[in-house]
């Protein structure tokens, strides 16, 4: 039983917390697993990156953060959000109260903030994405989905030292009609 009570009303009730604990593993589970089949996919589609990685097993944390810069875990739009001052953006004025949705797919892919941003580059330094946004909306999960990541990649180099696409990837199918999307199945050799 949890118990997490507070008399100013600052910390989370029961309530609260089971739901945002609920919240992390239901939500952290289908984006991290959906992510786990990109990154494997795109990591083998692209021998000359794994060679990068298969010499050097500490570029594995660069290594997914290129992979989330490359590839939204929810897909190319964000949550709706609402101006709170008049800024501008590309020379027009958005004034305060407008509701946008930003595509963070562009800005991980601003050519005046990543260096060739279209190629897939393990070793990419300062890589500064948005992936999982910034400030007040930032993912709660994110430390958790990195890790998660590292290890799986890591673990998987180590164990599978000839791990390979046993397809083109242009042949890896996609889910359809999910939230988060996916890939079908990632046919692989060893």
């Amino acid at each position: 039983m949890t118990q997490v009570h507070e008399d100013d009303d600052t910390r989370l009730s029961e309530y609260e917390l089971h739901w945002w604990c609920r919240l992390l593993l239901l939500v952290g589970y289908e984006t991290t697993a959906s992510q786990i089949g990109y990154m494997v996919a795109k990591v083998l589609a692209h021998p000359d990156q794994l060679a990068k990685l298969r010499a050097d097993l500490s570029l594995v944390p660069s290594a997914v953060e290129e992979v989330l810069r490359f590839k939204l875990l929810n897909g190319s739009l964000s949550m709706l959000r609402y101006v709170t001052d008049d800024i501008e953006v590309g020379g027009v004025t958005v004034p305060k109260g407008t509701s946008v949705i930003p595509a963070v797919e562009s800005a991980n892919w601003d050519e005046s903030v990543f260096c060739c941003p279209h190629e897939f580059d393990v070793a990419r330094p300062s890589n500064y994405h948005l992936t999982f946004s910034v400030g007040p909306h930032f993912c709660i999960g994110a430390s958790l989905a990195r890790l998660e990541l590292q290890i799986v990649l890591d673990t998987l180099l180590r164990r599978f030292p000839g791990l390979r696409l046993a397809v083109p990837a242009a042949e890896l199918g996609r889910s359809e009609g999910t939230l988060i999307g996916g890939l079908l199945r990632i046919p692989v050799e060893w």
